[in-house]
C-alpha cells in the first residue's frame, strides 16, 4: 500500500488538475508541478461508473500499487489518475 506521504488530499485538487494531461481509452493522467519535494499521486473515479465501493477501492488500490512500483523511475511531479469510463469487461 502506498504511504500517505505520497498521496494528495482533496484540498489540493483544484491546483493539481490544471497540469498537462494524457488520455487513453479508459483513464486520463494529469501531470503537474510537484507539491512537495517528492512525487505524489491521486486517483479519482466516479460513482457513476462503478456503483459499488468494493470496485472503486479495488481500482484505487491497483493504481496506487502501480505508482508505488514505478516511484523510483518517475520524475518528481504530481500525478492524478482519473477514470473516464467503465471498461467493457466490467459491465455487470
Amino acid at each position: 500500500m502506498l504511504s500517505s506521504l505520497f498521496r494528495i488530499s482533496k484540498s489540493f485538487f483544484p491546483q493539481v488538475t490544471k497540469g498537462t494531461h494524457f488520455s487513453g481509452g479508459f483513464i486520463k493522467i494529469i501531470v503537474s508541478s510537484p507539491l512537495t519535494n517528492h512525487s505524489s499521486c491521486a486517483v479519482k473515479e466516479k460513482k457513476k461508473h462503478y456503483k459499488r465501493a468494493v470496485q472503486r477501492n479495488y481500482i484505487r488500490r491497483t493504481i496506487y500499487d502501480l505508482f508505488q512500483k514505478q516511484l523510483g523511475y518517475l520524475p518528481k511531479k504530481t500525478y492524478v489518475a482519473m477514470i473516464i469510463k467503465k471498461t467493457p469487461s466490467e459491465t455487470n
